[in-house]
């Protein structure tokens, strides 16, 4: 934490608001956070009785009195010349969104991490319909909230939601959606450290069920916006194979809490991709999603964590092999 706060206060940008949010910490951290804030008169600091992540990020845009914003994760930092690189580009191409590249980060390895990114200092400009596409595809620009700088304009109709995982995932889209332009630079700023406990290492069936209805909701939303395209059969393809991946991380948990009900309603909202033309969709996963929605006690029973059904996994292969070409149907 104290690595993060020193990055921020070095930033070569001064004119800075500084808003420090404790959600609930039970260490020093608050303590930190008031000795940092006696140091700086641009350090404001928000104490929340809850450990949720979204809520203080939604405390944080609430108290922000700026005209752009950015989010920093308290484990991570940041090189002294981010905002001022994010503010310039923002500026200068008169965009809504600016993004740079990052490194991701652990007690080993230190790795550039944006696939086709070379960090070599090339500016690229998006229109809103092919940076949602980039999000989508998880190509170029990822949904992670920091590394960023927004106008905070975007928050004012969309803020993430509480008590939700993943709840960039499920937020940054939709801001996307209303930015007319998002520039992105090809140099890392960002340093996100990889943590073995972190939200997206976790297998647990609530975390798996909050990422399908990321991934579901976001569909839906940028199919409404009619901006696929031809990225359609990518989007759909990728879409499907991380929405059935979610409801086989579920089923390997049988006995955990609340398992029933996350995956009663994940085939319901499964059935909703049946419209989706073969002819839209990698051939693999067309048939893999008839196979789960169609033969759905030998998929479940098949993947539901008990190492010992061999024959069952045969007989649902042969069955769902041989009835592979169903009809659409609801």
């Amino acid at each position: 934490m104290i690595k993060c706060l020193d990055s921020i206060l070095c930033q070569t940008l001064k004119e800075l608001e500084i808003i420090l949010v404790d959600n609930g910490s039970t260490d020093s951290s608050f303590d930190i956070c008031k000795e940092y804030q006696k140091k700086d008169e641009r350090i404001k600091t928000i104490r929340l009785p809850f450990p949720d992540l979204s809520s203080a990020r939604n405390a944080g845009i609430s108290e922000a009195k700026a005209p752009y914003i950015s989010f920093i994760d308290s484990d991570d930092w940041i090189d002294n010349d981010m905002f001022s690189l994010l503010y310039n580009a923002l500026k200068k191409n008169n965009a809504d969104i600016a993004i740079c590249s990052f490194y991701e980060e652990s007690d080993s390895h230190i790795i550039p991490k944006n696939k086709g990114i070379k960090n070599s200092g090339e500016v690229f400009i998006y229109s809103k319909d092919d940076a949602l596409k980039k999000i989508l595809l998880d190509k170029g620009i990822k949904s992670y909230v920091w590394n960023k700088l927004y106008k905070k304009e975007l928050f004012n109709y969309y803020r993430f939601p509480e008590g939700v995982l993943y709840e960039d995932y499920s937020t940054i889209y939709k801001c996307f959606s209303l930015a007319e332009s998002v520039v992105q630079v090809d140099l890392a700023k960002y340093h996100y450290l990889q943590r073995s406990n972190s939200i997206i290492h976790i297998i647990n069936p609530k975390a798996r069920y909050h990422f399908f209805l990321a991934n579901y909701n976001r569909y839906f939303f940028a199919k409404e916006q009619k901006i696929f395209g031809q990225d359609s059969y990518k989007i759909n393809t990728l879409t499907v194979k991380r929405t059935i991946r979610q409801i086989k991380y579920v089923l390997s948990c049988p006995q955990e809490d609340n398992v029933k009900e996350y995956i009663c309603e994940m085939k319901m909202k499964l059935k909703d991709f049946l419209d989706i033309p073969i002819t839209k969709m990698n051939l693999k996963y067309y048939l893999r999603l008839r196979k789960v929605i169609y033969f759905w006690p030998f998929y479940s029973f098949s993947n539901c964590g008990y190492k010992n059904v061999f024959v069952y996994k045969k007989a649902y292969g042969a069955l769902s092999t041989l009835f592979g070409f169903l009809p659409n149907a609801k």
